[in-house]
């Protein structure tokens, strides 16, 4: 008979944020980004450490992804920015989105490096 682990849930942080979503494990760094869509937010967390980074976004944020480089993309309601996860600089790469009723709700890159957003 094999052993079963057993694992409890443990609360690592509480922010009060409604919406988490959009995990993205960063293999190469072993930290874990996801979203907080109405609080136009992006957290970096670091398991080992217990550190939370913050980007803050233009609006609400729909996805957050790294794309091969180990940049951030982010599919802002404003468009879709580029953000140095080092440095938090940002940069504007377009906005697809013309309408300003609607905002981005998903993303992933796909195998080729191609970011798709939905809206």
């Amino acid at each position: 008979m094999t052993e079963q682990l057993k694992y409890e849930p443990e609360l690592i942080f509480y922010v009060g944020s409604a919406l988490l979503e959009g995990p993205v494990w960063d293999e190469s760094n072993q930290q874990l980004y996801f979203i907080s869509i109405s609080d136009g937010i992006i957290y970096r967390f670091n398991p080992e450490t217990t550190e939370l980074t913050t980007y803050l976004t233009d609006g609400p944020v729909g996805a957050a992804v790294l794309d091969n480089e180990g940049k951030l993309l982010s599919a802002e309601k404003s468009g879709i920015y580029r953000i140095d996860p080092e440095t938090g600089e940002r940069t504007f790469i377009c906005q697809p989105n013309k309408d300003d009723r609607l905002r981005y709700n998903d993303g992933k890159l796909d195998p080729k490096g191609r970011f798709f957003i939905v809206e």
